[in-house]
């Protein structure tokens, strides 16, 4: 039987039904048709959802849309489009897009004018969401284990003279997927996650109104005076790390200066 072209098959039905009248009372030729009809009518409309559904992949999807299949069973076309992210209840849709790349955290470098006159970029490391979860230089955290993981991206500024107790700054900017950011800086002042600090922190008060959530500490460690400073704007973190020789307040007082600067550069650059 033919099951692809409505009047074809009609005539093949007909053919049939006439055919088996022959030994038959009566054939009862209203009912036959309208039941064609019907049948003709719903091959049709499946034609065209078809054609409708192949024109749309071949010219391809607009940006921000996809394809929602029906339930099986469910009646009408095999395919509708639907709004990416949308959701019936109206609630905000969460986060989907994919993490930054590291080569797009360049793009929240500061500028040499934020900087401290003397510093040279020494070191530049790229680090994708297979590694660990650290998000500010004293911080280790484990590469293993279970815990979303961001990309990060991390620049150190050293001066000439390569002393370990020298004027040193170290930036690290991490892209983390949603919701994950907000946590990562809760656990700081602890050890939750498996994260450990390589001295002991003294947390020092630090709010920014650039920033969802800021956090600072001050450290010592023999001749070595470091100050802290992690912000977070949207689902981006800045940690920054300032070794200074002038000791704990001078360290303290550039770290959260940069932290400033650099939570106006994470919500203005996109």
């Amino acid at each position: 039987m033919v099951h692809d072209d409505s009047d074809e098959e009609l005539g093949v039905r007909l053919d049939i039904a006439l055919k088996a009248g022959l030994e038959s009372t009566r054939v009862d030729i209203d009912e036959l048709l309208s039941g064609s009809h019907r049948r003709a009518h719903r091959l049709r409309s499946q034609r065209i959802a078809g054609a409708a559904l192949a024109a749309v992949l071949i010219i391809g999807l607009p940006a921000g849309f996809e394809i929602i299949h029906p339930t099986a069973g469910a009646s009408g076309p095999p395919a509708m489009l639907s709004s990416a992210g949308s959701a019936g209840s109206g609630a905000r849709p969460t986060r989907t897009q994919a993490l930054r790349t590291v080569a797009e955290l360049a793009q929240f470098a500061p500028s040499a004018m934020a900087l401290p006159s003397g510093l040279t970029l020494t070191t530049t490391t790229a680090v994708g969401p297979a590694g660990g979860r650290s998000i500010v230089a004293g911080q280790e955290c484990p590469s293993t284990g279970s815990g979303a993981r961001p990309s990060r991206r991390q620049w150190i500024w050293e001066t000439s003279g390569g002393a370990s107790t020298d004027l040193r700054v170290t930036l690290t900017v991490a892209d983390w997927p949603a919701a994950a950011a907000s946590p990562a800086v809760s656990r700081l002042s602890g050890a939750a996650g498996g994260c450990r600090w390589l001295e002991p922190q003294t947390v020092q008060p630090f709010t920014l109104a650039t920033a969802q959530q800021a956090w600072s500490s001050s450290s010592g460690q023999g001749d070595r005076f470091y100050g802290r400073t992690v912000i977070r704007v949207g689902d981006l973190t800045a940690g920054i790390e300032v070794r200074d020789p002038a000791g704990r307040v001078a360290a303290l007082t550039l770290a959260q200066r940069l932290a400033a600067t650099e939570a106006e550069r994470l919500a203005t650059t996109r």
